[in-house]
């Protein structure tokens, strides 16, 4: 299970990725927020580890955890950036 839990975490983590060489600007940074997120939660679930082998013991689900979580995050991101860019796009050929 733990396999298959890290492959779907990390196909997840290649969306952020992804959209983060393709935007600009805040719209990058708000791509690469989940990463800083997953880096900044595998460091404390290491540190845990480090501390208490019996701490973190479900790690692998914490890490599901994020990339379901990523992977709202993301739709919802690509969503509001889609509906504003056509906003602009409607904008500007109105002008």
């Amino acid at each position: 299970i733990a396999v298959l839990v890290i492959s779907v975490s990390a196909g997840s983590a290649a969306l952020p990725l992804a959209a983060s060489r393709q935007w600009a600007g805040k719209w990058r940074f708000s791509a690469l927020a989940p990463i800083a997120v997953l880096i900044l939660w595998v460091a404390i679930i290491v540190l845990g580890r480090l501390q208490s082998a019996d701490s973190h013991q479900l790690w692998p689900f914490e890490i599901f955890t994020w990339a379901m979580l990523n992977m709202i995050y993301m739709v919802a991101v690509m969503t509001i950036k889609r509906v504003l860019d056509k906003a602009d796009q409607e904008k500007s050929l109105s002008n």
